[in-house]
């Protein structure tokens, strides 16, 4: 809802990111509880969320009434496939938009087989009656697009590699450990902490994980979102005394995404992931 232009959905694209401890640290359950999903077996492909408002369920012979009607998707101008290329872009972004944000939260990601590549059921959110070209894996789209094939292996690559991403704890500001000290900030536009009157209509922040141990030693991860309809320029978030920071990932095409000095320049409609140069 939030990379679809929804208003208002800042605040809750946050308690995600942070593993949905409202639902799960009630009852002392850890970030690894929060099972975590865009697409599943049920519902719109990846693809389909980008490029159906509609479900297309008349292949399964109940009148188009089987399938939820609430898919949160949108088709960006055109229902369907289409050979206009703004859209064509516009679509593949918010899927990475999409699937960065799923990796790059706390918790366990779930991902459905075919999102990687961009597997369509041609509208279809309820093919459990169709076993045939609808409900099996068109790998094709793999020779279609291997770039965005690679970008995917990227972000499982950047997840595993990046203990920072996947913490066994909550983490509330900061929280002291036996050996470290992790803090998290949840950062404005102009590198400020964000106050919760902003939650309501901000759509560009940064996530910035900061770790700290005797020593020391330091290391940090920034996830930077620009959920506007326009750029964005964000300040760098302090770490540590510096804020040199190399952009890791991007879902913006052609390198836009850019550090100038002490800012970073992040097309609309972007998510980038930030780790010290």
């Amino acid at each position: 809802q939030f990379w679809r232009g929804d208003q208002g959905k800042s605040g809750e694209l946050a308690q995600r990111l942070h593993g949905s401890s409202d639902i799960f640290e009630p009852s002392n359950r850890r970030p690894n509880a929060s099972v975590n999903f865009i697409t599943t077996h049920d519902g719109f492909t990846l693809l389909d969320t980008v490029s159906y408002e509609r479900r297309h369920n008349e292949a399964n012979g109940e009148g188009n009434r089987d399938g939820h009607a609430h898919n949160y998707s949108r088709n960006y101008g055109v229902e369907g496939p289409t050979d206009d290329p703004a859209i064509n872009s516009l679509r593949r972004r918010q899927r990475l938009n999409m699937l960065a944000t799923l990796l790059f939260s706390q918790g366990t990601p779930l991902l459905l087989a075919g999102d990687e590549f961009g597997n369509s059921q041609d509208g279809n959110n309820n093919a459990y009656a169709q076993d045939n070209e609808t409900g099996w894996l068109d790998w094709s789209a793999l020779e279609e697009d291997p770039d965005f094939f690679a970008q995917v292996c990227k972000l499982l690559k950047l997840r595993h590699e990046n203990h920072l991403l996947r913490l066994n704890d909550y983490v509330h500001g900061t929280l002291e450990l036996r050996d470290r000290t992790i803090d998290i900030h949840w950062l404005n536009s102009d590198g400020d902490s964000k106050q919760s009157e902003e939650w309501a209509g901000s759509r560009a922040f940064t996530v910035l994980i900061e770790e700290s141990a005797p020593g020391g030693n330091h290391d940090a991860v920034a996830i930077v979102i620009n959920g506007r309809d326009e750029d964005a320029e964000l300040k760098l978030p302090l770490f540590g005394a510096t804020t040199e920071w190399r952009i890791a990932f991007a879902s913006c095409a052609d390198d836009s995404a850019a550090i100038s000095g002490p800012e970073l320049s992040l097309p609309a409609l972007s998510i980038a992931l930030l780790e010290p140069s």
